[in-house]
């Protein structure tokens, strides 16, 4: 019985081999509207056969000493016909310092965001390798003293990077061609800083 037990760990956790994407956060596009002033686009840049995006975890660190979260005006780029969005978890002001690298880990925040493929048979938000960056999901900021904007350090987590402060990172997955599910690897991460 232990065997099956492992078995189906590691079927459950396959990968998509030869594709990735890259992830950034990036400021929204003024032009769009206004109404997102302060906010940041979560987009990727994939790479491989055309997949379909699945359910996705968002893992955020920022300064809480520089901006507050507003959760109701971030959510979905991505059709919410798809996706449902959902903010898990939302911890601010924690001080952490001596843990890790993030310079700002004595007044620490922490976003954990789910997106929720609400139907696999649905098409969803194709991803091909020639679209370039395609925003997901919107996390939007205000500034804590207006005369200190400055550029914002917003970093997603990671292995290699955040591990000390928490085992949750972002996670994506896809459906393939054969309607499968599978993790998508990330290549590389760009924070904002």
């Amino acid at each position: 019985m232990k065997y099956i037990i492992l078995f189906f760990f590691s079927f459950g956790s396959c990968f998509l081999i030869g594709q990735a994407t890259d992830i950034r956060i990036a400021p929204t596009d003024q032009s769009e509207s206004s109404d997102y002033s302060g906010c940041y686009n979560i987009e990727l840049d994939y790479h491989g056969d055309e997949v379909a995006l699945a359910s996705q975890n968002y893992r955020i660190f920022y300064s809480s000493a520089s901006l507050l979260f507003n959760e109701e005006k971030s959510g979905l780029v991505i059709s919410p016909d798809d996706y449902t969005f959902n903010v898990v978890q939302h911890n601010q002001g924690i001080d952490a310092s001596g843990i890790g690298e993030l310079s700002f880990e004595s007044n620490l925040g922490f976003i954990n965001a789910t997106i929720l493929f609400k139907d696999p048979r649905l098409a969803g938000q194709r991803l091909t390798e020639d679209e370039g960056w395609t925003s997901i999901v919107r996390f939007c900021f205000e500034a804590t003293d207006a005369t200190d904007v400055g550029n914002p350090e917003v970093i997603l987590a990671r292995k290699d990077l955040t591990a000390p402060y928490g085992r949750a990172f972002v996670e994506l997955s896809v459906v393939d061609g054969n309607e499968s599910i599978a993790a998508l690897p990330i290549k590389t991460y760009t924070d904002l800083k």
